[in-house]
């Protein structure tokens, strides 16, 4: 009787661990704890259960629990925009022959146009989180960002410049300064919907 006791206390206490050790993950990352970690990895897991538990567990039992609970290593990552395939399609189709008849008829350039950012609370990588719930960073309060303009031909041809800081009109505008003195002949430049893009003063320009 009491050895049958003891092992149900055992199991007991195992499966509130558990399902401690669970809502840790699903509910903070793992600098939220103290850990030296970003994302929640299986090395994340295994410190926090030994911090938290008292248990050093091998790397491939930490995987082995993960799959048990249903946790899959994701990307948190959000998508800024949605690109309709659809619609992408129609122009390619309808819109871009025009462009190409164009720009061959004037002799000019085509430049496909992008821009990007770099930011120092940016996170890459994957983390452990509840199957169909993307992890969520929490951002730094106190953040620096670079940004970068850039242009190619259907040739490789590229142009580009680097910002301190975000994308706006006049630095937009002053790359486009350089890359029409830099082209010979007429500029076709193809970008998105951005709307630094749409922007009065770029239009204007």
């Amino acid at each position: 009787m009491n050895g049958a006791s003891h092992s149900s206390g055992y199991r007991c206490r195992a499966a509130e661990q558990e399902a401690h050790v669970r809502a840790l993950i699903s509910r903070h990352m793992p600098d939220e704890l103290g850990l030296p970690f970003a994302l929640w990895s299986r090395a994340a897991v295994r410190m926090m259960i030994e911090r938290q538990c008292g248990i050093r567990l091998a790397v491939r039992t930490i995987g082995t629990y993960l799959a048990r609970w249903g946790f899959t290593a994701q990307k948190p990552l959000r998508r800024a925009y949605e690109q309709s395939p659809k619609a992408v399609r129609r122009w390619l189709r309808q819109d871009y022959p025009v462009i190409v008849a164009q720009a061959r008829g004037q002799k000019g350039t085509i430049f496909w146009g992008d821009e990007t950012g770099l930011r120092s609370d940016d996170v890459r990588g994957r983390s452990f989180a509840p199957r169909g719930r993307t992890p969520v960073v929490r951002p730094c309060h106190k953040r620096a960002g670079l940004g970068l303009i850039s242009a190619v031909t259907n040739k490789g041809e590229l142009r580009w410049m680097v910002l301190d800081g975000a994308v706006k009109a006049p630095s937009l505008i002053r790359f486009l300064g350089r890359l029409i003195r830099d082209a010979h002949g007429k500029v076709f430049l193809i970008w998105d919907n951005l709307p630094v893009h749409r922007g009065r003063a770029v239009q204007d320009w």
